[in-house]
């Protein structure tokens, strides 16, 4: 990219309003014909913050090229535009404004350098988050809900109490604890193995739920530790089992681990993912809290690997469309998805499972890294 970086000011425009200043989302080039601009949005935000007024700098109005009022207009316009080629094709920035405003062009080619400056080539690891149970609250998505609802019933029924494993914050817990005495049942939630709450069950009639949106990894070695002091204990089938948390978990922390930097993509009252915060917390990697792709400055920038951790809500893949549409109108881009999952294997028989299981993992890799998160 930097072979092919041109910083210019061109002294022919398209029409400026007088007393504005217009940010450019594509823009014709003499030479290297008509050039994206999918930075524009935040380059706008940025200028308009610089060009505020109260600021060093006069105020100005700011606005992306399809807002241009042309009622009022000037002929005699100056355009500063960046620009650099990606297979052939142009990207940049490039701003347009009346070529008398010597104050405004000052400020204007301040702020078009700062943004020149974070112009690389990057890679971008998306994290996609399981369909259920990504956090210590389950969702309704999650099939395990019902299976661990069904469970509980059924041990409820036969006469057990009902040990629910899970970690703090989880509510489906409560629901289920509310279940099992709603039964006429005793159900006890506990974080640990030597749990004092377990005194005075018969050992001879207690079962066990992993609660879905609790991590395996975390309720392993409390039902390690309840085998061991109850050694009649019962419970689910593996199968019954939810991975969603672990597998949010892992995908996490392997993202973080790959970045140098993690963005948080989430709306502004969704509450702060405990997964994300406990996992990229660990490793030191800068973390952001990024509401709208739009606020990001060249402070924020200014790294080559970049993991995008979407919260989950509706507005996750459309968050994700716009940072990745930024950070393309800042340099050559490669994103990809990340996902861990944890599935189910059936083989049909003794004599071929091998076989079919490795065909089947074989065919989920490569459709899973053959699909490119853009088009």
């Amino acid at each position: 990219m930097n072979r092919t970086l041109l910083v210019q000011t061109l002294g022919k425009g398209p029409l400026v309003a007088r007393g504005r200043i217009n940010v450019l989302t594509r823009f014709e080039h003499p030479t290297r014909g008509s050039v994206r601009c999918p930075a524009a949005p935040a380059f706008s935000a940025a200028l308009a913050e610089r060009l505020r007024p109260g600021t060093a700098a006069p105020g100005r109005d700011v606005v992306l090229d399809s807002d241009l009022d042309a009622t009022r207009h000037t002929r005699a316009t100056v355009t500063a535009a960046v620009s650099y080629l990606v297979d052939g094709r142009a990207v940049g920035l490039a701003v347009a404004l009346p070529s008398e405003d010597a104050a405004a062009l000052d400020a204007v080619l301040r702020t078009v350098c700062e943004w020149t400056s974070v112009m690389r080539t990057r890679q971008v690891l998306v994290a996609e988050r399981p369909s259920c149970a990504v956090s210590a609250t389950a969702t309704a998505m999650c099939p395990h809900r019902h299976t661990a609802h069904a469970s509980v019933l059924d041990f409820t029924n036969r006469g057990d109490a009902v040990v629910l494993i899970a970690e703090p914050g989880n509510a489906l817990a409560e629901q289920l604890a509310a279940d099992a005495r709603g039964a006429g049942g005793r159900a006890e939630i506990v974080r640990e193995a030597a749990d004092p709450a377990l005194e005075e069950v018969d050992p001879e009639a207690l079962s066990f739920v992993i609660v879905p949106g609790t991590r395996i990894e975390a309720a392993a070695p409390v039902l390690l530790g309840l085998r061991e002091r109850f050694p009649r204990l019962r419970g689910q089938h593996p199968d019954a089992f939810c991975y969603g948390r672990s597998d949010w978990h892992e995908t996490v922390r392997s993202v973080a681990a790959a970045s140098e930097c993690v963005l948080v993509l989430a709306d502004p009252a969704e509450p702060t993912d405990p997964t994300v915060a406990e996992v990229v917390d660990a490793l030191g990697v800068p973390c952001m809290r990024v509401t709208d792709p739009a606020d990001l400055r060249p402070a924020q920038l200014g790294f080559r690997a970049i993991g995008l951790l979407p919260a989950n809500s509706v507005t996750a893949d459309k968050r994700v469309a716009e940072a990745i549409d930024l950070l393309g109108g800042l340099g050559p881009l490669s994103a990809r998805r990340r996902a861990t999952r944890t599935e189910p294997l059936r083989p049909s028989s003794a004599g071929q499972g091998t076989r079919s299981i490795a065909a089947a993992t074989s065919r989920h890799t490569a459709g899973w890294w053959g699909s490119g998160l853009l088009p």
